[in-house]
């Protein structure tokens, strides 16, 4: 009888047990699912929830991989009550950076859930926020603090220009002087 060993979580069994175990097929179906850029660092991420002693179940690998493609096909998770935008490259990054840190050992292993992941996520684009509201706090400041140029009152200088050639105009018609001298005489 043929075994087989997963390399990421541990678990060995018969071949045949990998394909007749419903869970291991629906996590299978799901880790083909998965963007193929964040695939290997999922099933990496997911070897993390292994306890030392023990392999991970079908059921429990299933359950990760669940949470983990429902947050990443939404492109957003919950984090401190808030809900925060999570695209591809922010999951690349905080996978990256978790896998970094269990390589390099200061990593508290097994993990019992995706707080850490998640935290990584929320930080990141809180800064990218922080970032933005600054860049546009600056861009406000500076159009507050912009020198004032004087400002030429066109349209009155125009204006009084027009009033006064109207003016002489009508002052210069005989009809007008016709009906102001006929004014007069009341």
């Amino acid at each position: 009888m043929m075994k087989l060993r997963c390399p990421n979580c541990g678990h060995a069994a018969a071949m045949i047990d990998f394909s007749n175990e419903e869970s291991a097929r629906q996590a299978v179906y799901l880790a083909s699912n998965l963007p193929k850029p964040l695939g290997r660092l999922i099933m990496r991420y997911i070897g993390l929830f292994r306890p030392a002693t023990r392999s991970l179940t079908w059921d429990r690998t299933l359950k990760i991989m669940h949470q983990l493609k429902t947050d990443i096909d939404a492109g957003r998770i919950e984090r401190h009550n808030r809900i925060w935008q999570a695209p591809e490259n922010l999951w690349h990054k905080a996978f990256t950076t978790i896998l970094e840190k269990s390589d390099s050992q200061t990593l508290k292993l097994p993990l019992k859930n995706h707080g850490y992941l998640y935290e990584i996520i929320s930080s990141e684009q809180n800064s990218l926020e922080a970032h933005e509201e600054q860049k546009n706090e600056n861009k406000r400041q500076s159009l507050r603090n912009r020198p004032v140029a004087k400002k030429v009152d066109v349209a009155t200088e125009q204006s009084k220009q027009l009033g006064t050639s109207t003016l002489q105009a009508i002052f210069k018609n005989k009809k007008f002087k016709k009906a102001q001298s006929g004014a007069g005489n009341e």
